[in-house]
């Protein structure tokens, strides 16, 4: 099964990102992430 893929066409502003910033990886190797474009690191609320 093919990954996804998400692309953006004009970027804004900062850097790519991950969220989680370490991640892990599936049966294959690949990284279980989102990945954003931002200035500052995402903050992450772990208490849910």
């Amino acid at each position: 099964m093919p990954s996804p893929l998400a692309l953006t066409v004009r970027p804004g502003p900062g850097e790519l990102r991950s969220l989680p910033a370490d991640p892990p990886r599936d049966a294959e190797g690949l990284p279980m992430r989102y990945v954003y474009r931002s200035d500052a690191p995402l903050s992450v609320d772990e208490q849910q």
